[in-house]
């Protein structure tokens, strides 16, 4: 999990030497709410329906994580009717293929 202090890391590291400690802080505090921002946005209610026939990460309206595969209009999951959201895992794959840190 990415915490609070290295999303301020890397706020910081793109902001420009010339800019004054106020603009500096400013452009910090856009990138985290962008950071949260996208964070809550990877998440589709289960009311939009999954692009393609593929395997998903959905929450279930217990707040469990779980794997699941999304097939022929439905979910295929062993509890099929509790998925609550899910997130394309393609999202949040790097762009370009570029390699994992």
């Amino acid at each position: 999990m990415i915490d609070e202090k290295k999303i301020e890391e890397a706020a910081f590291m793109h902001t420009h030497k010339n800019q004054t400690w106020n603009e500096k802080r400013d452009y910090a505090n856009a990138f985290k709410h962008g950071v949260e921002w996208f964070k809550i946005n990877l998440w589709h209610d289960v009311s939009e329906r999954p692009p393609r026939y593929d395997t998903y990460l959905v929450r279930t309206k217990q707040g469990c994580l779980d794997f699941c595969h999304f097939a022929t209009e439905k979910w295929h999951s062993k509890d099929i009717g509790t998925v609550e959201k899910w997130l394309d895992l393609a999202d949040i794959k790097p762009k370009g293929g570029e390699q994992c840190m």
